[in-house]
């Protein structure tokens, strides 16, 4: 019996892209343990959001890269995502938005000042495991609402958006 559909959130997985192995510490090998951790705990029936920058060399990779990866794939556009709507849809995304709103959470690349009406809460990426975008939301960002993911920090898997919710809210 297929168990319950989960929504899985993953960020700034940057295929292909050197400088995030020489300047930014991560394995080389991270695309693969990333791809590899979401084959394991990604079923058919979850749904996967990925808040952005997805891939940045080998562009004709996506797809085979999405593929063998189960569920639907939703993509929130990162500032390094400029390709079509269309393009993402092709190459292995069932859709794609500049920001999702489920519920009471906004779902986004990078942390947003304004919330729309409803939302509390802000999961996002762009900022990853260090301090080098911090300055672009010191004057807004509030780590009571604002929760940001790294894959840095989760070792290179998709996180549970519900489990990654109430550890944030929870503290």
């Amino acid at each position: 019996m297929a168990r319950v559909p989960i929504d899985w959130i993953i960020t700034d997985t940057h295929f292909n892209h050197k400088y995030v192995v020489e300047e930014g510490g991560r394995p080389l090998d991270h695309s693969e343990q990333l791809i590899q951790n979401c084959k394991r705990l990604i079923a058919a029936q979850d749904t996967t959001y990925h808040l952005g920058d997805v891939i940045f060399n080998r562009m004709s990779m996506l797809k085979e890269m999405l593929d063998v990866i189960p569920g639907r794939k939703i993509l929130v556009r990162g500032n390094h995502d400029h390709k079509t709507n269309g393009w993402y849809e092709r190459n292995g995304f069932h859709f794609v938005a500049d920001y999702i709103t489920l519920g009471n959470v906004i779902l986004s690349h990078k942390p947003l000042e304004r919330f729309p009406d409803g939302a509390e809460y802000n999961i996002h990426g762009h900022q990853h495991n260090d301090a080098h975008r911090l300055a672009e939301s010191s004057h807004y960002y509030d780590t009571r609402r604002h929760f940001k993911l790294a894959l840095e920090d989760v070792g290179y898997k998709p996180v549970q958006m519900q489990q990654f919710l109430a550890d944030n809210t929870n503290n």
